[in-house]
């Protein structure tokens, strides 16, 4: 189940993790 209050997936280049970016860019 996809929350649209988590933002975007994404996947992490370093270590290859799939998060989502809760709505924030990247730190």
């Amino acid at each position: 189940m996809v929350k649209p209050e988590w933002g975007t997936k994404r996947t992490c280049p370093k270590c290859a993790t799939r998060f989502y970016d809760l709505g924030k860019d990247d730190p």
